[in-house]
């Protein structure tokens, strides 16, 4: 791993793997990017080895709010382009970055070496790092659900705005529907008080407990706070621009939380699942015809006979434009290869 391998950190815990945790919203806009990467810095100063994936492949912000130019991406990785220690960005306090993960969308759509080179990948952060953290797109995409499922742990993030807590079940929700069991935390950001954040927070939890039998832990509140905006502007971190500001001293204690329960929740996760999630020889030529790019199997000399002549038929329908071809080749292959993968994952996590 070159470099990657000599980082030292006095919090390291030996040849024991990663606790990973995803970090998601039910919307945008709530700051989960910016809570992801203060919380990451506060683990990383208090000693351990952390590592931020960045699995926005929609809006990459992670290396924006830092500053920084990433002179290569997941992408490079998964092409055979680069190796994970040339990809990885250097961040304060130790703190490592995998910028703009492109390509990790959809796991199965990958081709198989593709698939191998992000299992090594994710195999060696789970070994080189105490925690990994990953900020996945806001809402509720099928990218974002298989990262979630397939963390260790989820912290939730949201706030006192009606439309912020009802996606965030609304997230939950689907996220039982196809198992979720694993523990979920919860931060509320932008309260305009301690008792604002815990009514939203009562509501939620009583909510979840109701309709989706889930039980969920909070974590803490970041009181709203101008500071926060200024530091993002300013593309430096709140947590080591402002340490004294309000909102900093409500991420140090969450973080302080954070730490004690990550340190007793399940080691890595993610190079399981996406192992489990691999689809055989014979499981894709059965989807072949759903799956873009792959051809359907030619029939040998023995298997050709001849075609009876077909009836006559009517006018043909017009050609389908190019957009709608797109359209239907993705609504074809999300419904036969994504939740044949996702689903026989789940039942071989079950099976366990």
């Amino acid at each position: 791993m070159g470099e990657l391998a000599q980082l030292n950190h006095p919090g390291r815990r030996g040849s024991s793997r990663a606790r990973v945790l995803a970090i998601a919203s039910g919307k945008g806009g709530v700051g989960k990017s910016s809570i992801a990467l203060n919380l990451a810095l506060h683990l990383s100063r208090r000693g351990h080895r952390v590592c931020l994936f960045d699995a926005d492949t929609n809006l990459a912000n992670l290396n924006i709010l830092l500053g920084l130019a990433p002179e290569y991406t997941l992408q490079a990785l998964l092409q055979g382009e680069k190796g994970l220690d040339e990809i990885l960005l250097e961040a304060p306090e130790g703190l490592r970055i995998v910028p703009a993960a492109s390509g990790i969308e959809e796991f199965i759509e990958l081709d198989p070496e593709q698939q191998r080179r992000l299992l090594a990948a994710l195999q060696a952060l789970e070994r080189q790092f105490d925690y990994l953290l990953v900020d996945t797109a806001a809402g509720i995409q099928e990218s974002t659900l298989q990262l979630l499922l397939a963390a260790g742990g989820l912290l939730l993030l949201i706030t006192p705005e009606p439309t912020s807590l009802t996606d965030a079940f609304s997230l939950l929700k689907v996220l039982r529907r196809y198992g979720l069991d694993h523990p979920v935390q919860v931060v509320v950001n932008m309260a305009d008080n301690r008792a604002a954040a815990h009514d939203s927070f009562k509501r939620f939890q009583t909510s979840a407990a109701r309709f989706l039998q889930l039980d969920v832990g909070y974590l803490g509140y970041v009181l709203r706070d101008e500071q926060m905006a200024a530091a993002v502007m300013q593309q430096n971190p709140i947590l080591l621009s402002r340490p004294e500001a309000v909102a900093s001293l409500c991420l140090q204690s969450i973080g302080n939380r954070l730490e004690q329960r990550l340190e007793k929740s399940v080691q890595g996760g993610l190079s399981d699942f996406f192992g489990r999630l691999q689809l055989t020889d014979a499981e894709l030529d059965r989807l072949h015809p759903f799956v873009s790019g792959r051809e359907a199997a030619v029939p040998g000399p023995e298997e050709e006979t001849e075609e009876p002549t077909p009836p006559e038929q009517p006018e043909p329908p017009p050609e389908p434009t190019a957009e709608e071809d797109e359209e239907r080749e993705r609504r074809d292959l999300m419904s036969a290869t994504y939740y044949a993968g996702l689903l026989g994952a789940l039942e071989r996590n079950r099976g366990r």
